[in-house]
């Protein structure tokens, strides 16, 4: 048997052979490491010239735009005209377009400079981003179920996918909006953002936008507690001669005692404390007082709506809330009694809550169970007692009783009320059953003591405004509804119609009709006859009126589109027979007819003895025609004793041409001055200029109030001529130019002036001729 060469190998042989070994192996593994790590480095090294490619070249940025367009989910698109600069900035896209399902955003300019590191963390961070003119469209908010408010739930949440912070934001013209409709429109903003998962924050942030302008500070953080340290400051456009509202919001502190302030003034000062202390089970108190608060400054109602005054305080520990207090606006008043409202887990209990307001008192009870969202059950009482409208012997004196019980998706309401006028009585009774989406009317049905009105059908609300109803009136007496309107109506109406869906691209506005076979029998003690009908289709709408209430008699039709065809006649129209406090008559016609945005003026209406709250004329006329476009046009209007803020014993206007090429005379009188304004203007584009080589002209006859005669007592403190001197009174003549009449489409002219001789009357040029005429 042979032997291994080793075995005959004497230990220190071995141990060499051994060591020799070893040696051989660390060589072998030397070498592959050497080799591994050239390998590595070429690798590393392709890698970041190919990250330097796609980030630094023009042609890698190319490479990396189209793969990102091509890696975009099924159905989106990503566009652009072209494209500035590398990836890692800064890079401009021009005209960009993105569209993903119902989210659709354009620009005309989006500049990035981004800090490409943070990418690694799941963080975008932006040196310096820039947009330009841009749209972004979005779909309505999903309807979600109903939940009770709960502690710190109720605060908003922020989630994202990633985290994006912009140190520069620079941002040129933004407009949002939702089916259709513009919901902010933003003309810039400036400042820093870093918004992420569970928090947000804003440095020096301004936006200027067509809902006033707004700075943020501060920061909010619902992912650590809700800390927030935020700061918010808010000024409102405002109609011309009222003052902008400006208010401010200060929130600090966290989920476990949490402080909001608002503060500031529109236009009288406003002021709202929220104090909540307690994570889990919170104490909290709000205060809200203001002695004007004119809602009209926040695009909320008319402009001449008046102002609200409250004082309102709520408090509670945990789901329980006292509340009390007070609102008015103008002659209305309501008052909240201490109340009691409690929310126990998915329920909500009302015991009860009690108001005053029309010298009554309305109480409501009852409870509601949240705990099915989708379909929550419910039961409502409302008592009303005692309510009082009108005066003296038109005083209605009410009682009612309401309850509503059920579940969402099907519910019935059942109520009863008594009326007094006097020794007279009336009573409503109705039945209605509903569900999420409409209410069907099963009865409701009014009896007056010598009449009835029963009205039948359905009103929906979901998913849109609509609704199909039919009224049947036997002597019907109105006045135990609308104080000082008595009478004994007899006749039919229906309607139908529904709100059209923007979201859709039906348009804005209603299609609707409203049919008046035959009205008759008596209203305020005068005889009524009539009979009507009209359609609604959108912003267009036809209809034909034919009404006889008393010595009165109005006949109108036509038709309101692209063109416009309406004829009214006044034969005569006795103002008290409509307006109880009004009172002279109106006679004669008028008409309209053409484009609708450029239509043609027909009047011959004169009118007597009219008085209406604090407008006066002892007489007034409109007679003639004027075109739109043309020549040949002339429409007076001719006034005497004409109360309208100003008295004045005589007012005379002339308009000659068309409104295109429009020549004007204004006369005005008073007791203390005398005006008289010739001027012509053109239109050029949307607006009406004085045609060149005019020289309108304006004179002013006035007493001397003990003034130099270089200066006049307007604000435009311009230098008058002195053209002759009378007793006790001085008359001044300078050349003005008839400026921007600022007509647009569906809106009426407006004559504006300003001197040729001196600048400073500028700011006249938006001046009415009323104006002038004061």
């Amino acid at each position: 048997m042979s032997r291994r060469p080793s075995d005959a190998l004497t230990p220190e042989a071995r141990e060499a052979r051994i060591a020799e070994l070893r040696a051989q192996r660390r060589a072998r593994m030397r070498k592959l490491a050497l080799r591994s790590a050239i390998g590595m480095g070429v690798v590393v090294v392709g890698l970041l010239v190919v990250l330097y490619w796609l980030l630094q070249t023009v042609a890698g940025r190319d490479v990396l735009l189209a793969q990102i367009t091509a890696r975009l989910p099924a159905g989106s698109t990503f566009t652009y005209s072209s494209a500035e600069g590398p990836v890692a900035g800064p890079l401009t896209l021009r005209d960009v377009h993105f569209h993903l399902d119902d989210i659709d955003f354009t620009a005309r300019r989006v500049t990035l400079d981004p800090d490409l590191r943070p990418l690694l963390g799941k963080r975008l961070r932006l040196d310096t981003m820039e947009v330009e003119s841009a749209v972004l469209d979005m779909p309505p908010s999903p309807d979600e179920p109903f939940e009770l408010p709960r502690w710190p739930d109720v605060l908003p949440q922020i989630e994202l996918p990633i985290n994006i912070q912009a140190d520069t934001l620079v941002v040129d013209g933004f407009r949002y909006t939702s089916a259709g409709k513009t919901v902010i429109d933003v003309s810039s903003a400036r400042g820093g953002i870093d918004i992420g998962d569970g928090y947000a924050e804003a440095t020096a942030l301004k936006l200027r936008s067509n809902l006033g302008n707004v700075s943020v500070d501060g920061h909010y953080r619902p992912g650590k507690r809700y800390a927030t340290d935020l700061t918010v400051s808010a000024g409102f456009p405002a109609p011309r001669g009222k003052t902008p509202a400006r208010l401010g919001l200060v929130a600090r502190g966290d989920v476990r005692h949490m402080e909001v302030a608002v503060g500031g003034n529109a236009p009288a000062p406003v002021k709202l404390h929220l104090d909540v202390r307690g994570a889990s089970k919170p104490d909290w108190a709000l205060l809200a007082v203001s002695k004007q608060l004119d809602l009209s400054l926040f695009g909320v109602g008319a402009a001449d709506a008046a102002p609200l005054a409250f004082d309102l305080q709520a408090s509670g520990t945990d789901g329980g809330a006292a509340i009390s207090g007070q609102a008015r606006q103008g002659d209305n008043l309501v008052v909240i009694e201490p109340s009691h409202v409690r929310i126990d887990g998915t329920t909500l209990t009302v015991q009860p809550l009690a108001v005053q307001l029309l010298g009554g008192r309305i109480t409501l009870r009852g409870h509601a169970d949240f705990e099915n969202t989708e379909d929550p059950t419910f039961k409502f009482a409302v008592n009303a007692r005692d309510l009082k409208w009108g005066e003296a012997d038109q005083r209605i004196d009410a009682n009612a009783d309401l309850g509503v019980a059920g579940r969402k998706a099907h519910w019935v309401a059942i109520g009863k009320a008594d009326l007094a006028r006097g020794k007279d009585t009336a009573k409503v009774d109705f039945d209605g059953r509903g569900d999420l989406e409409k209410v069907l009317l099963k009865t409701l049905q009014a009896t007056t003591p010598a009449g009835s009105l029963d009205v039948t059908g359905q009103v929906g609300w979901a998913p849109q405004l609509a609704w199909d109803v039919q009224a049947d009136l036997r002597d019907f007496d109105p006045g135990y509804f609308a104080a000082g309107w008595n009478g004994a109506v007899t006749g039919t109406l229906a309607s139908q119609g529904a709100a059209r869906d923007p979201a859709a691209g039906k348009g804005d506005g209603f299609d609707a009709t409203l049919d008046i076979p035959q009205l008759g029998g008596r209203l305020r003690d005068r005889k009524l006859a009539g009979s009507g009908h009209f359609n609604l289709h959108g912003l267009n709408g036809d209809g034909k009126l034919d009404l006889t209430l008393g010595s009165s008699h109005v006949q109108a039709q036509g038709k309101v589109a692209d063109t416009l065809d309406i004829d009214a006649q006044l034969s005569p129209l006795q103002l008290a027979d409509l307006l109880p406090k009004a009172t002279g008559n109106l006679s004669g016609t008028v008409r309209l007819t053409g484009p609708r945005n450029a239509p043609t003026i027909d009047a011959d209406l004169s009118g007597n003895a009219l008085k209406y709250d604090t407008y006066t004329a002892e007489s007034i006329s409109l007679r003639g025609h004027l075109p739109w476009t043309g020549h040949g046009g002339e429409l007076a209007l001719r006034g005497s004793a004409v109360q309208a803020g100003l008295l004045l014993d005589k007012l005379s206007v002339d308009a000659r041409g068309a409104i295109q090429d429009l020549q004007l005379n204004v006369q005005a009188d008073n007791p203390m001055a005398s005006l008289t304004l010739a001027g012509s203007a053109q239109q050029k584009g949307e607006s009406l200029v004085r045609r060149a080589g005019d020289p309108a002209h304006r004179a002013v006859q006035g007493r001397c109030l003990g003034t130099d005669p270089g200066r006049a007592l307007h604000p435009g403190r311009q230098r008058l001529h002195p053209v002759r001197q009378l007793p006790g009174r001085r008359r001044w003549r300078h050349p003005v130019r008839l400026g921007r009449l600022a007509t647009q489409r569906r809106e009426r002219a407006f004559g504006q002036a300003a001197t040729d001789t001196d600048p400073a009357m500028a700011a006249a040029q938006r001046r009415t001729p009323a104006d002038l005429a004061r």
